[in-house]
């Protein structure tokens, strides 16, 4: 048998699968036979003809699971042999290693322990780990409408609108959660949690508000027992995001308690230290460099650790090592275009002081400015970087505190608990 642990489709597979679920869509709409369902078919000829087998395979499997969407899912009988309880054990092993065609496969024979809304909770997770979100967020509506109190598959479900830019549809859906009082404090806290996200991908004047109206539910909600014991991750995530909350409302005290309540707990929560490093920062950027630096220790793709590192190690003169976390730091940033103008200027700063090649800082410096223009802290410190003063010491940089905005930084933390 072909193998096909930790396999990951190549983009024309996942076209493919994208434009199998919109025929799919078509179908179920009564436009099956329709001009646009007749183009999709045709713009599915092109990318199926070079797939390897595992991904021809897995069309298969998803032309199949898609008709579940429509109530007409026909399984497919078990292997020879093969008991509901070997099947669910042989399921729980594909998910341990990373074994998502395996897992479909089994799913697709309707295993007898699990009911359809949770045969579509597996599927969307399946799908959504190789890489298919809008095939994953059908699903986990799916499942959410077999069984609209199932949390493990409303989690999934905000966060993967989020990701798809369905802003509106899941800010909409947040908020009718958390204002329904009969709703299960595990979704309210989720919706919650998802609407303060949501807040801060506009402005922080706007975060700030989301995060005041928010708080009292938050704390009400954490405050459960019930909810800190069967649901741990969500409840550390929302005691994250609470945190944020009092920081934007300017009570870092607040904040500093949850963070380190969190730790007490859980030494490895990553968000809440590096969160607890951002509300320190201000006040003892010490103890905030300590806990970036245990972050960056343990491993992250987050740019910010990076960030305020750089910062630190610059105003102390620390050059060499402002310079590796700047340049760890831009690997990360991605498309935070005002962090990234910093960080090219404090790099550029550090390399200057290094000794670094003096075309290479120069092209820093311009790439900066072209992202900040009327930045008058990079401009001056890339005269003071251009101009002849002998020895690299003799310059006067002008390093002001870190300008990311804690919305920046919130943003940029995962949803998903």
């Amino acid at each position: 048998m072909i193998e096909t642990v930790g396999f990951q489709p190549r983009e024309a597979c996942r076209e493919c699968a994208r434009l199998l679920l919109r025929v799919h869509e078509l179908i179920r709409q009564g436009e099956g036979d329709g001009e646009e369902a007749d183009q999709v078919r045709e713009a599915l000829d092109g990318p199926s003809r070079d797939l390897t087998p595992v991904e021809n395979e897995l069309l298969w499997l998803l032309s199949g699971d898609l008709y579940m969407l429509a109530g007409e899912e026909i399984y497919t009988p078990a292997p020879d042999g093969m008991s509901d309880e070997a099947i669910s054990l042989e399921l729980k092993r594909c998910l341990d290693i990373s074994d998502w065609i395996g897992e479909l496969r089994l799913l697709s024979t309707g295993p007898a322990a699990l009911t359809t809304g949770r045969v579509a909770y597996y599927r969307g997770r399946t799908y959504a780990e190789m890489g298919l979100p809008e095939v994953a967020l059908a699903f986990y509506e799916h499942a959410v409408a077999q069984d609209p109190d199932d949390v493990y598959s409303f989690v999934p479900l905000l966060d993967l609108l989020v990701q798809l830019g369905l802003r509106s549809e899941a800010g909409g859906r947040a908020e009718a959660v958390l204002r329904a009082e009969s709703e299960s404090p595990a979704k309210r806290l989720k919706a919650a949690m998802v609407l303060f996200n949501l807040a801060l991908l506009h402005d922080e004047t706007r975060a700030t508000q989301a995060a005041r109206r928010l708080i009292p539910t938050l704390e009400a909600l954490l405050s459960q027992s019930d909810l800190r014991t069967q649901w741990a991750l969500l409840h550390a995530g929302g005691q994250v995001i609470l945190g944020s909350a009092y920081q934007l409302a300017g009570d870092n005290g607040r904040a500093v308690e949850l963070y380190r309540d969190i730790l007490e707990r859980d030494p490895n929560a990553s968000l809440a230290r590096l969160s607890l490093g951002v509300a320190l920062y201000p006040t003892n950027p010490d103890a905030a460099a300590a806990a970036f630096a245990e972050v960056a220790k343990r491993g992250t793709s987050s740019v910010w650790p990076y960030f305020y590192l750089c910062h630190d190690h610059l105003v102390r003169g620390e050059y060499e090592q402002a310079l590796r976390d700047g340049q760890s730091a831009l690997q990360r940033v991605g498309a935070r275009m005002d962090a990234r103008a910093h960080l090219l200027e404090w790099t550029a700063i550090a390399d200057v002081m290094c000794h670094g090649d003096s075309q290479r800082v120069g092209e820093l410096f311009d790439e900066a400015i072209a992202i900040d223009p009327l930045n008058a802290e990079i401009r001056h410190n890339q005269q003071q970087a251009m101009a002849d003063h002998g020895d690299a010491v003799d310059r006067r940089w002008r390093i002001d505190p870190p300008a990311a905005r804690l919305a920046w930084v919130f943003a940029d933390l995962p949803l998903a608990a």
